[in-house]
């Protein structure tokens, strides 16, 4: 479940007013669009840096991984499906 990790737990709730307040009952959406302050300094923390870095990679890993799986099965297959209906 790696995106749970997508936002590297930011500091202020996204339901938090410009204002700094949390409007009541919690959650009801009146503020939630409002620009929040950007969460950059949260990556000079080393294990939240870390964890960024994990994710990043894994990422990568899994759009190469998906790259080769359809360039080697589904290209070899259209280059067999071709070779089979030569005109």
């Amino acid at each position: 479940m790696i995106w749970q990790f997508g936002e590297l737990a930011n500091a202020t709730s996204i339901f938090s007013c410009n204002n700094g307040t949390i409007p009541q009952p919690y959650g009801n959406g009146q503020c939630k669009l409002e620009s929040k302050p950007a969460s950059w300094p949260l990556l000079q923390q080393a294990a939240r840096k870390q964890l960024y870095n994990v994710v990043a990679s894994l990422n990568r890993l899994k759009q190469l991984s998906q790259m080769h799986f359809i360039y080697h099965y589904f290209g070899q297959f259209g280059q067999r499906f071709k070779k089979g209906f030569n005109y």
